[in-house]
Formats: structure tokens, sequence, C-alpha cells
């Protein structure tokens, strides 16, 4: 049986304008090395609202690993450069060293 439905168009409620949805390649952190550590850090803060701490600590408890690399203009660049031939990332100390020294510093 075939039905027609009208979808909703998603809405970013950040910037109140139309998501667009592409497939990108994403970069992931294992939580398994971190976790104890991002627990007792968020039992540190003061959370306000405070329902804020439980949502946190849920999605920290639960996961495995975690996105680093979502694709939104506020997020935080990953400084990771890549071989031309073969696609492969090129990150190691020697680069993340240069591009901190390059980038310069805001508080």
């Amino acid at each position: 049986m075939e039905e027609s439905y009208a979808h909703k168009y998603p809405y970013d409620w950040r910037t109140k304008k139309p998501t667009i949805f592409r497939a990108t390649a994403q970069w992931f952190a294992s939580v398994e090395g971190f976790r104890e550590e991002a627990l007792s850090s968020i039992r540190s803060v003061q959370w306000i609202p405070a329902v804020g701490e439980n949502r946190i600590t849920a999605m920290t408890e639960g996961r495995s690993d975690w996105c680093i690399s979502r694709q939104r203009t506020w997020g935080v660049p990953i400084p990771v450069f890549y071989d031309t031939t073969s696609g492969e990332p090129l990150m190691d100390e020697k680069t993340i060293q240069h591009v901190q020294k390059v980038t310069p510093r805001t508080t």
C-alpha cells in the first residue's frame, strides 16, 4: 500500500535556516580512553540548568565513539592535511606543532 505524505523540511535551531544534508567523511574519537576523566570533569561543573549534567553524563557513559568533526560553522577545526596522491591523512606531532605555531591565540 502506498500513501502520500508531506514532510516538513528540517531547520537548524540556531540559525533558523534550512538544514542541508550531505555525506562527508567524519573523524571519531574512542571515548574509552578518556571516559572517566570526562565524567569527573562533568561532575565538577555547576550546570545551569542542572538537567544539562544528566544529559551530557548519559551521552558520555553510553557512547563508545564520539564524532569530533561535526560540520558546523561554530566548530573547532581539526588540524589535518591529506596526501594528494593517496588521500591518507597526514597527522603527526610535527604537523600539530606547526599548526599550533602558526595559529593565533585568542583569549
